[in-house]
């Protein structure tokens, strides 16, 4: 019997941006769904990574709502044990970045 696989780099080997520790309580909605409050574990221009239970499904279309910023849509890059990786549809401002880091 032959399988056919594919070898898929690690979620941290993907980033488009470095991330920044950042431990900031904020609100996750899916599409569809109500808030879910969330901890924002790193962050970066393009995405971040946020502990939240129940997970959304990989590719899910959601919004972040950080502390003083409008609703910031993503989508679900990666899931794994009570976390998910976001990926912003439109980066964050370096300025963003670094407040909710030195909030940290």
């Amino acid at each position: 019997m032959q399988v056919a696989a594919e070898l898929v780099e690690s979620p941290s080997n993907q980033r488009r941006a470095e991330r920044k520790l950042a431990g900031v309580r904020s609100a996750l909605r899916p599409r569809g769904m109500g808030s879910i409050p969330v901890q924002v574990i790193d962050i970066s221009e393009m995405g971040c990574r946020v502990e939240v239970r129940p997970t959304p499904y990989q590719g899910t279309t959601v919004w972040l709502k950080l502390p003083g910023l409008e609703a910031w849509h993503a989508r679900v890059a990666w899931v794994g044990d009570d976390c998910v990786g976001l990926s912003f549809s439109n980066p964050l401002h370096p300025a963003v970045v670094e407040r909710f880091v030195s909030a940290a």
